[in-house]
């Protein structure tokens, strides 16, 4: 815990005294929260949920309960180094009286959670909760020792409760994690490592359909590398993934934020340009194409290896297509244009 001045004033109250230097160790800042009074400021109202309990660190607090006649009846007061609201928060009942500030205050606010969490690690504390609750009770009408214990019991019940609710998060957390990393597993490229058909057809779908509900322009762009097959038969297969992998991470480099890129199949890759029309599209592809005609790819650190790629590309006005698949379609068109009028060239497609 950072503030040492805060540790020295917990530990003069009740429920912190003669805690170990161990048990010091678990107080964390996170569990305490500090808050002010003015005279009058009701800190707790009678039938309110019981969620939290307060240290008194300054000044002196009256706690009330409404009489059948109306009246407000002042049953005790606490003062610096008590704790108010302890038996309601393990009840787990609404509050049976009211709390209000008779001076200017300082309290420390734990939640119920928190509090639990602390007892868990710290066990001069439940010993002093117990305590406290056999005080509280010797204070009233109730003497009887199955009273307090009653009470025992249900401190036991809530920490036990706590104890399960935090394993719990723990492993919804886990299990949260576990989901992201076979979500981006199952939309992951194994060979290129950049997002597959079945996450970029995803995108695609969504981005169709917003585009079209509020009326605006996105681009595709379908890329092909040239005489691929070819190259594997030159080359060989490891150097034709070697240049995929290369050819991938290239693309992704190229876009902007906001663009989506991924291996459609093969040696093809569809690009999204969202907000994007045709004649920018246009400018990207160029880009991309002069950008990959100039890379040299060195393999195995001897052999430098280049590839061209064509391109087609279209955008959600252009035949007005029906569905993401039509504009795929549409793109493929032109990319099958650029391969017949000799590769290595962009084509928008034309109706």
């Amino acid at each position: 815990m950072s503030d040492n001045s805060l540790i020295q004033q917990l530990l003069q109250n009740e429920l912190f005294i003669n805690i170990s230097n161990d048990e010091k160790t678990h107080l964390n800042d996170n569990y305490f929260t500090k808050v002010h009074y003015k005279p009058g400021d009701i800190i707790i109202k009678e039938n309110d949920i019981s969620n939290e309990l307060f240290l008194i660190l300054k000044g002196i607090v009256q706690i009330t309960r409404n009489t059948v006649a109306g009246k407000v009846s002042i049953l005790i007061t606490r003062k610096k180094g008590e704790v108010i609201g302890e038996l309601g928060l393990i009840e787990n009942k609404p509050r049976s009286s009211s709390v209000v500030s008779q001076t200017d205050v300082v309290l420390i606010k734990i939640e119920k959670d928190n509090l639990f969490e602390m007892l868990s690690l710290m066990p001069t504390l439940k010993t002093n909760i117990n305590r406290i609750i056999a005080s509280r009770f010797r204070q009233t009408i109730y003497q009887t020792s199955s009273e307090i214990l009653k009470y025992q019991i249900m401190l036991e019940l809530n920490q036990t409760i706590v104890a399960q609710k935090k394993e719990l998060e723990r492993l919804n957390g886990i299990l949260e994690r576990k989901n992201k990393e076979l979500y981006q597993m199952a939309m992951t490229d194994q060979l290129t490592q950049i997002n597959n058909r079945c996450f970029i057809m995803e995108v695609m779908a969504k981005t169709f359909s917003n585009n079209r509900r509020y009326q605006m322009i996105f681009s595709c762009i379908l890329v092909d590398i040239d005489y691929f097959k070819k190259f594997n038969d030159i080359h060989g297969h490891l150097a034709g993934d070697f240049v995929l992998k290369k050819t991938a991470q290239l693309l992704k480099d190229l876009l902007r934020k906001g663009d989506y890129v991924a291996r459609y199949g093969g040696e093809e890759f569809l690009i999204i340009l969202p907000n994007t029309q045709i004649e920018n599209a246009i400018i990207v592809a160029e880009k991309i194409r002069q950008t990959v005609e100039k890379a040299v790819y060195t393999y195995n650190n001897t052999t430098e290896l280049k590839v061209t790629i064509s391109l087609g590309l279209t955008n959600n006005l252009l035949n007005s297509p029906e569905n993401e698949y039509q504009m795929i379609k549409n793109a493929d068109i032109a990319l099958y244009e650029a391969k017949k009028n000799g590769r290595n060239r962009v084509v928008a497609f034309s109706p």
